[in-house]
This record gives C-alpha cells, structure tokens and sequence, in this order.
C-alpha cells in the first residue's frame, strides 16, 4: 500500500504504510528503500528543491538506505538516493582533489 500510495503522489499516506512495515521487520529492500524516499521528499518545496534536512531525519534516510543497500546491493537507486542525501547535508562526500 505504501508503495502504491507513492506513485499516486500520497506521500504522507505512504509515509505511514512504510513504517508500519519496516517496524514489522519487512525483509523487503524496496520497503527500506521507500520509505528513505518518503522522508526525502518531507524536506522538499513544492518547486521539488531540497536545501537541507534535520540531522535525525537523514540518519534515519541513511539507516534506511543502509538496509536497503544490504538487502539487494545491485539495486542502483538506494545508492543514487544516499548520495543525494550526502550531498545536501555536505556529509560523507569523498573528495578526490
């Protein structure tokens, strides 16, 4: 339900679905995924543009995405959204120069 309610733009809707989930222990990296997905999208504007996120809501976005990345390592996006989240908090960036 979580899931769906997503792609139907019901975020908050999701939101709650998802953490019933992930409190029942789901062993679903898709379930860990989107519910990091539901709460990065908390901290956007109605212009789809995030400038920051509490400190306690992106560890909970990475914890997430930690799981999720556990679960199924070859699933892409838990990576792609870990990195958003990194680079709008300005942590845990790797810098090569």
């Amino acid at each position: 339900m979580g899931m769906a309610r997503i792609h139907q733009g019901k975020t908050a809707e999701a939101r709650q679905y998802l953490e019933r989930a992930v409190f029942a222990n789901a062993q679903n990296y898709l379930i860990n995924y989107y519910h990091a997905f539901v709460l990065s999208r908390e901290g956007m504007g109605e212009d789809q543009r995030v400038m920051s996120y509490p400190a306690d809501s992106a560890a909970k976005m990475r914890a997430e995405l930690r799981k999720a990345i556990e679960m199924r390592p070859d699933f892409p996006e838990s990576y792609k959204l870990l990195a958003f989240i990194n680079l709008v908090t300005n942590t845990q960036l790797v810098r090569t120069w």
